[in-house]
Parts: C-alpha cells; sequence; structure tokens
C-alpha cells in the first residue's frame, strides 16, 4: 500500500487517485462508452418491415370468402372454420361478406337465424346483418360484426385491413352501422389513383380499406370495388383439378368483372359444389389451399395478366397453408 500512498497524494495525478480509489474499493472500475445509440429495430407493417415501403397493391393478404359464415360462430352450411375474430389472429387481412337486411324469425334453421327483407320500410324490427344467402342458416348483426374489425385495429396499430361487401343493403345504412361500430375511425379516406404504402397508411392511422360490390352511393371512402379499382377471378370452380391441373391454371385465371382495370387483384380461390344450397368442403379446401397450389396459381395469373394477385380468397383458413402462400409471395 506504500506504492498507492505515494501515487495518491503526488500533486497533479486527481485522475490517477480516483481510478486507485476504483480499484481499492470496487476491485475495479469499468468505464463504458457513451454517447453510442443502439440501433432500433424497424417496426413491422403487417407483420414485416419489409413491408412498409410497399403501396397496398403490391402486397399479397390473404383473405377469406364468406368471411361472416363460420362454423365456429354457429353458421351452418359454413365457410370458414373460425369466425372473424380467429381469422384476423391468423393472419387474414382481407375480408369479403354478404351485407343483408333481416329481421328475427323464431321458426328458422338457426337460432342466430334472420328471414331476409328486400323492403325494410315494410317492417320495424328490420336490421342490417352479416349473412349469405339462406340468412335463415347464420347471421351476424352488422354493427357487432364490423367492431370484431375496429377491436383488432384498436389492439394491432400496425396492421391495414381491406374488406369488400356484397352489398344487399344501402350504401348509407352500411356507412350508419361503420360509424356505430367505431370502425370509421379507421377508414382510408385518401385517393385510390396510387395506393399509398402500408407504412404511410399506418402512420395516418386510416389503416382499412372499404369496398362495395354493386352499390358505394356518395360514402367518400366507400369504393366501388369492379369500377376500375380492382380485377378479379371467377369464382364457380366446381372441382379442385380447375385450381390445380397445370393445363387449367391460365383459364382459371381469366377476367372476370373489372376486366383489366384495376391495380387491386383479387384472386378468389375456393370450390364452389354445383348443388343447391352449396354444401362447403374441408376436405376441398384441404386440396387448393397449400401453400403449392395457392402459389403456383398466382404466379399463372401474373403470367396471363400481367400483375401478380395481391388477395387471396379462400374458405377455411387454417386448412392448408394460405399464410404461408402469402408470405412467400411476399419474398418474406
Amino acid at each position: 500500500m506504500v506504492g498507492i500512498e505515494r501515487v495518491l497524494h503526488r500533486p497533479g495525478n486527481w485522475f490517477i487517485r480516483s481510478l486507485a480509489v476504483c480499484f481499492v474499493v470496487l476491485g475495479f472500475c469499468s468505464i463504458a462508452p457513451t454517447g453510442v445509440a443502439e440501433a432500433k429495430k424497424p417496426l413491422p407493417c403487417n407483420g414485416s418491415s419489409k413491408l412498409c415501403g410497399r403501396s397496398l397493391d403490391r402486397v399479397v393478404l390473404i383473405g377469406t370468402h364468406n368471411s361472416m359464415s363460420a362454423s365456429q360462430a354457429g353458421f351452418g352450411l359454413p365457410n370458414q372454420t373460425f369466425a372473424i375474430p380467429d381469422q384476423l389472429k391468423r393472419g387474414a387481412r382481407a375480408f369479403l361478406f354478404d351485407t343483408h337486411y333481416g329481421r328475427p324469425a323464431p321458426n328458422v334453421l338457426n337460432p342466430n337465424g334472420v328471414d331476409s327483407v328486400e323492403d325494410p320500410s315494410a317492417f320495424p324490427d328490420t336490421s342490417t346483418y352479416l349473412c349469405h344467402v339462406l340468412c335463415q342458416f347464420g347471421a351476424t348483426k352488422l354493427t357487432s360484426g364490423l367492431r370484431y374489425f375496429t377491436n383488432f385495429l384498436r389492439r394491432h396499430p400496425r396492421e391495414v385491413v381491406v374488406l369488400i361487401n356484397e352489398d344487399y343493403i344501402a350504401p348509407d345504412d352500411f356507412a350508419a352501422a361503420v360509424r356505430a361500430s367505431g370502425l370509421s375511425r379507421y377508414v382510408y379516406t385518401g385517393g385510390t389513383g396510387r395506393w399509398p404504402t402500408l407504412g404511410s397508411m399506418i402512420r395516418s392511422g386510416r389503416r382499412v380499406v372499404v369496398f362495395a360490390q354493386t352499390d358505394a352511393g356518395d360514402v367518400p371512402w366507400y369504393h366501388l370495388a369492379y369500377s376500375g379499382l380492382m380485377r378479379e377471378t371467377d369464382w364457380s370452380y366446381e372441382l379442385p383439378s380447375e385450381l390445380l391441373d397445370p393445363e387449367s391454371l391460365s383459364s382459371s385465371c381469366a377476367a372476370k368483372r373489372g376486366g383489366d382495370e384495376g391495380n387491386l387483384f383479387l384472386m378468389n380461390h375456393w370450390i364452389s359444389p354445383d348443388e343447391f344450397p352449396p354444401v362447403p368442403s374441408v376436405e376441398d379446401a384441404a386440396l387448393v389451399n397449400t401453400r403449392s397450389a395457392l402459389v403456383a396459381r398466382a404466379k399463372a395469373c401474373q403470367t396471363l395478366r400481367g400483375r401478380l394477385p395481391n388477395i387471396l380468397a379462400v374458405d377455411f383458413l387454417g386448412t392448408g397453408d394460405a399464410i404461408g402462400a402469402a408470405r412467400q409471395l411476399n419474398g418474406l
């Protein structure tokens, strides 16, 4: 200790004295570099930071056909296994649903079913519902169904969603349900001539794009899908081979509604049995929902139509690997 004491008392050696105290009291003294900020990990957009800079029409989304018609939600003749909240959890980001007027009826085929009503003014108890053709097999109040998306977007601020409404109700009535559900705060209100990037939509908070199939009325954020914005394929495939056989892929990609005008591209990818009522088949979905089948058909459609489909709509999400197909097509 004699040597240390001499150093400690030598004039001008204050730094050495401080360093010596560190060693004596603590056994060591570590000096950490300062002013070097750790690089922040990029935030994701729809699950990946690689998608943030891509415009909406350049991102492949998995969609669900007749999204509301799910066995989990109590629907008969369902097109989906999981209800909309679970579809969202599993990665679906585009939703094809039907809206109808209906009224509760005591003698229907399902406890949650309703009688469809063509003239809502004729019945005082008419409401708007999510249901498909035979609403007796199951129905969900429209406001309640839209609230699923509101709740999801509130809890997941980095996600963008697309809704396509096969509309059998007036645009103003649909808009009223959107407002009542709280979804209007997230509705995209920008232009459609050139779609924004996912990142810019997320920054704005306007993260759900809403389309009508036949009538958008004068609602400014409600877009008529097949009038210059969206192209699509046919939707009436009766056999899995029509979506699987290499020689059938090109014909399965032929233009349907919208022609080739839209920069959004909906690839309808499910089997519709030639019977009434049609009974969707999980077994058929297991064949056509494989990653390889979806990727092969999407690439065939890209070759034929000059644009990669960016909405892949399937039955029975969770059967097969539709989510994996979207990731592969997105290059993730």
